[in-house]
C-alpha cells in the first residue's frame, strides 16, 4: 500500500509500509524510514527527518534479482524419447515463476520477484528489456517489452537411452524501467539449464 497524501501518518502505518508488524519497534532515525522519505539510501544521519516527508510514499518498488532454475534427466533408459522443457515467466503480480517437464530431478528457482511485494496488475506500469548473456534461447523475445502481459523465455531438449549427453542453457539479462528504454529501476539475471544422458551409451 502507499501512506496517506496528506493528514497524519502513524509509525504503525509506517510498520506496515516497510513490510513489518504494526507495532514492531521503529524510529525516525532508522535507516529503513530515512530510505522512504528520502528515495534513497541516506542511512539513519540523513537530512532532517520529518513526519511529512512520508506523505505519499511507497515502499514497493522494482527489485533486483539473480536465481537460476536446472532440470536433469541422467541415465536414461526408456525406449522412447524424452522431451525435456524448461521456461521462466515475468508474470504480471511482480512475480517470477518457472515451469518445467520432462525431467527427473529439479533444482528449483525458488522465492525471487522483480517487484516487491507482489501487486496484482503493476506490470502495466513497467516494462523490461531482456539480453542474452550467454547459451542458447529457445522460445520467448529478447528487447523492450511490457509487462503488463506475463512474459516468458525457454530452452528444450531430448534424450534417449543412447545420449551421450545433453547440456543446454541460457543466462538472460533483464533491466526494468517505467518506459520502454528508460533509465533502470532494478537488474535481474537468469539461469536456465537442461541436462541430460542415456544409460546405455554407444
Amino acid at each position: 500500500m502507499t501512506l496517506p497524501a496528506s493528514g497524519p501518518i502513524s509509525l504503525a502505518q509506517v510498520n506496515v509500509e516497510l513490510g513489518r508488524a504494526a507495532n514492531a519497534p521503529i524510529g525516525l532515525g532508522d535507516t529503513a524510514v530515512a530510505n522512504l522519505m528520502h528515495g534513497s539510501l541516506m542511512g539513519p544521519f540523513g537530512p532532517t527527518v520529518d513526519m511529512n516527508d512520508l506523505h505519499g510514499k511507497s515502499a514497493a518498488a522494482p527489485s533486483n534479482f539473480n536465481s537460476s532454475v536446472e532440470i536433469d534427466y541422467n541415465q536414461y533408459t526408456g525406449s522412447s524419447t524424452v522431451n525435456m522443457s524448461l521456461s521462466v515467466s515475468l508474470n504480471t503480480d511482480g512475480s517470477i515463476t518457472s515451469n518445467a517437464s520432462g525431467y527427473k530431478t529439479i533444482t528449483p528457482l525458488g522465492a525471487v520477484n522483480w517487484f516487491t511485494p507482489n501487486t496484482s496488475g503493476i506490470g502495466s506500469s513497467y516494462w523490461v528489456n531482456v539480453t542474452v548473456a550467454s547459451g542458447s534461447l529457445g522460445t520467448g523475445a529478447t528487447g523492450w517489452q511490457t509487462l503488463g502481459t506475463a512474459r516468458t523465455w525457454g530452452i528444450t531438449g531430448s534424450v534417449t537411452k543412447t545420449s551421450s549427453g545433453l547440456d543446454r542453457f541460457v543466462t538472460l539479462n533483464f533491466t526494468i524501467a517505467a518506459s520502454s528504454g528508460g533509465p533502470a529501476l532494478a537488474t535481474g539475471t537468469l539461469t536456465m539449464t537442461i541436462q541430460g544422458s542415456g544409460a546405455i551409451q554407444n
